[in-house]
């Protein structure tokens, strides 16, 4: 199956379906391959290979190039309104074309963007040192970052509030199933846990072939145990 989860940033929806496509033995798992500001850009760094520094220079690595088909057994998504896209397209045109190479569009959205702002914020006012891959760490582990008042960015506010809108018509307008991500992580140190029946009834609601999550089968294996890791144990960011 080629599933597309549709959503915005800053809800962990990154990790979320890294684990989904984990637990269903998926070899292919792409995030927001539309971020051109991310893929593709040029880096220049230096690493130590155990015994010096070692200065490397080259791209980072397009893990989908649109057009091109999806392959079987894949886990894309997409941070709806987010990134410019080919063409000029719109966000309708866009997944009208691109959503008929995948069996099956669901959608990851939230009913508290304040967290979500709060996240971007805070990762936006960490120093990046002008490195695309500086900036992308401090987005994915914004959630270590405490949100300070000085943080506040109105700009932000804007966008993810017209990314949510775009994303919410996009869900009206099409009839894809959506849960909230709300329902199914964590959001701050001091929220309980999320059991496992509680996971298992929202994410079968987008009947992607997951079934139970967090029970234990006939060889003590825990059942999804990706999912029932990032889910319920830590706060997820990005």
């Amino acid at each position: 199956m080629r599933i597309l989860i549709l959503s915005v940033p800053f809800l962990g929806v990154e990790e979320i379906g890294k684990a989904i496509s984990l637990d269903l033995g998926y070899t292919n798992f792409v995030s927001d391959p539309m971020n051109l500001d991310f893929y593709g850009t040029t880096i220049r760094h230096y690493y130590h290979n155990g015994d010096e520094l070692v200065y490397m220079e080259g791209g980072i690595e397009r893990p989908y190039i649109y057009p091109n088909d999806v392959p079987d057994n894949s886990v894309f998504t997409h941070y709806v309104g987010h990134n410019k896209l080919p063409g000029n397209l719109t966000e309708d045109e866009f997944l009208s074309q691109w959503g008929a190479k995948f069996d099956k569009i669901v959608a990851i959205k939230s009913n508290n963007l304040e967290i979500g702002w709060k996240r971007w914020c805070s990762s936006g006012a960490q120093e990046d040192n002008n490195n695309v891959q500086f900036e992308m760490y401090h987005k994915q582990h914004c959630g270590k970052y405490l949100y300070e008042d000085s943080h506040f960015d109105q700009a932000i506010v804007d966008k993810l509030t017209t990314q949510h809108t775009l994303l919410e018509n996009y869900i009206l307008s099409t009839g894809i199933t959506a849960i909230n991500a709300q329902d199914i992580v964590r959001q701050l140190v001091g929220d309980e846990a999320i059991s496992g029946e509680e996971l298992t009834l929202e994410f079968n609601k987008l009947n992607i072939g997951l079934g139970d999550i967090g029970t234990v089968d006939e060889n003590e294996d825990i059942n999804n145990l990706h999912l029932w890791m990032v889910t319920r144990g830590g706060l997820l960011s990005y």
